[in-house]
C-alpha cells in the first residue's frame, strides 16, 4: 500500500510541476507582448510557443520558463481567419505544430510552423494557388483545383463539392475510420522553384491515450478547416478570372460592334451623330 502511495505522491507532484512550468511560459508570453506592444489580439499559447495575429503583423516565440528561445516576426500581414493546430499539450504528443493564417486584405496567406526550436514561415498569394490536398496516411481523401485546371482523379474517388473538388477514401467533412498515422494539407503554387507546399498536421500514429485523443480531433478539425480556407480561395480565384474573362469578352464585342458602326457612317449609311450616339450606348452598357 505505501508503494501505491508514493507512486500518487510522485505522480502528483510531477503533475503539478508540469503545471508550474507551462504557467511559467505562459505568463513570460504574455509579459512579452506586453513589452512589444501587441495588445487586445488574438493570440494562442502552448507549452513554451505562442503566436499573436497584431493588427499588422504575426508574432511568434518559442519560450523556456525564463528566456526566449526563438521569436519571427511577420509583418505586413492582417490576420483575418486562420487554423492552428495550437492544442493542450500538443508538444507532448506532435513533432511540430502549424498554424495557416489569412490576410484577405492583402491577399495572402501566412504558413507558420514551430518545432522544437525552429519556427519557419512561408508567405503565399492567392492568385499563386492552383489546388489543395488533404491527405491522410499518404492517401489522398479530399482535393481541389482551379476551374482552369484538370486534378489528378483519385482511386475510388468521387467528384463533389463543384468544379475541380475531389472525394475519396473518406468524406470530406469527417475523419476516416482508418487509424491516423499522418495528415497534411498540400498546396500546389505556381513556383517553379518550390510548386509543392505542404502544412503537417500530424507525424505520429494516434493511439489510445484520451489526452491524445483530444489532441487528435481538434488537429483533425484544424486539418479539415485549412482545406475549406484554401478551397475558399480557390473559389474567389474562380470567381474573378471568370468576371475577368466577361468583361474581356464584352469589351471584344463592343469592340467589333463599334467598328462595324464605322465603316457604316464612312459608308454614309449612319451620320456621325448617329455613329456617336451608337458608340456611347455599346460603351456604358
Amino acid at each position: 500500500m505505501s508503494v501505491v502511495i508514493i507512486i500518487i505522491v510522485i505522480f502528483v507532484i510531477t503533475l503539478f510541476m508540469m503545471i508550474l512550468r507551462n504557467h511559467e511560459k505562459n505568463a513570460l508570453f504574455e509579459q512579452l507582448l506586453c513589452e512589444k506592444g501587441i495588445i487586445n489580439c488574438k493570440s494562442k499559447k502552448r507549452d513554451g510557443f505562442g503566436i499573436a495575429f497584431d493588427k499588422d503583423k504575426i508574432w511568434c516565440c518559442i519560450t523556456n520558463t525564463s528566456d526566449v528561445l526563438k521569436e519571427k516576426t511577420v509583418n505586413d500581414f492582417s490576420t483575418s481567419n486562420y487554423a492552428c493546430s495550437f492544442t493542450e499539450k500538443s508538444f507532448h504528443y506532435l513533432d511540430m505544430c502549424s498554424c495557416l493564417a489569412v490576410d484577405t486584405n492583402r491577399k495572402k496567406i501566412a504558413i507558420i510552423t514551430f518545432t522544437k526550436n525552429e519556427i519557419t514561415e512561408i508567405l503565399i498569394d492567392f492568385q499563386s494557388i492552383i489546388s489543395v490536398e488533404l491527405i491522410q496516411n499518404d492517401v489522398s481523401i479530399f482535393q481541389k483545383s482551379t476551374s482552369g485546371t484538370v486534378g489528378r482523379a483519385l482511386v475510388g474517388g468521387a467528384l463533389a463539392g463543384g468544379v475541380g473538388a475531389i472525394v475519396g477514401g473518406s468524406s470530406a467533412g469527417g475523419k476516416s475510420e482508418t487509424k491516423c498515422k499522418s495528415l497534411k494539407t498540400r498546396i500546389l503554387i505556381k513556383d517553379i522553384n518550390n510548386p509543392t507546399i505542404e502544412i503537417v498536421w500530424i507525424s505520429k500514429e494516434e493511439n489510445s491515450d484520451m489526452l491524445y485523443r483530444q489532441v487528435f480531433d481538434s488537429i483533425y478539425e484544424t486539418a479539415l478547416k485549412s482545406k475549406d480556407i484554401i478551397s475558399a480561395i480557390i473559389d474567389q480565384n474562380d470567381n474573378e478570372r471568370s468576371s475577368k474573362e466577361t468583361v474581356l469578352k464584352n469589351s471584344q464585342s463592343s469592340a467589333d460592334e463599334i467598328l462595324k458602326l464605322h465603316k457604316l457612317m464612312e459608308s454614309g449609311i449612319i451620320t456621325a451623330a448617329e455613329f456617336e450616339q451608337q458608340k456611347n450606348n455599346l460603351l456604358n452598357k
